[in-house]
Order: C-alpha cells, then sequence, then structure tokens
C-alpha cells in the first residue's frame, strides 16, 4: 500500500512539474534572491554601526573580521533554516501520509 501511495505522490508531481512548468511572474528565486539582498543590507548596517567608533576610548571593539563573519553566519541561518524546521515541525504533527508527502515536496524542491 504504501509503495502506491509513494509513486502516486510522485507522478503527481511530474504531471504537475509538466503541466505548470516554471511560473511566469514572480518566480520564487527571485523572491528568495531578493530576501537575501535586503537581509545583506540590514546585516551590513549592523555590522558597520558595531565595528564603528567609540567615544570612550576604554571601550574594546570587536575585530571587524569577527563581526563580519558572524553576521554572516547569522544571515545563512535565517535564510537557510525556517523551512527545514518547518517540515521538521509539521512531519512530527501529521499522519504519515502526509510525511510521505511533505518528503516528496522537499526532494522536489531540492
Amino acid at each position: 500500500m504504501m509503495e502506491f501511495v509513494t509513486l502516486f505522490i510522485i507522478l503527481l508531481a511530474i504531471l504537475l512539474d509538466a503541466q505548470l512548468g516554471e511560473p511566469r511572474r514572480w518566480h520564487p528565486l527571485v523572491g528568495f534572491g531578493l530576501i537575501a539582498a535586503q537581509l545583506e543590507r540590514v546585516m551590513n548596517r549592523a555590522s558597520r554601526k558595531a565595528s564603528g567608533a567609540s567615544s570612550s576610548v576604554s571601550e574594546a571593539k570587536p575585530p571587524k573580521y569577527f563581526l563580519s563573519r558572524l553576521m554572516g553566519v547569522i544571515s545563512w541561518l535565517l535564510m537557510v533554516l525556517p523551512l527545514p524546521l518547518i517540515i521538521l515541525f509539521l512531519q512530527l504533527k501529521l499522519s504519515i501520509y502526509t510525511n510521505i508527502a511533505l518528503s516528496a515536496v522537499g526532494l522536489y524542491l531540492s
């Protein structure tokens, strides 16, 4: 029974991809790129502020390289982790058949 459901989901995904194809407007990668560019502007601004001149000589400033790397790691986490965490949460809460469908969607998107 499970093999039939898996086969059905795969065939349905292939059929939908053949029928719908690439979106003509608002492509998901364009949206991802816009979000990434905005996040980069915000993080670069925050990094420049944090490594800027301080009013007190006794304050120790973190190295600019460290702040740049830290902002990069935070940005990567913000861009990459939400979708897998949402899928993991849904897989833990939903039935086995829904898990198969979500796994197929995850494989399709990757």
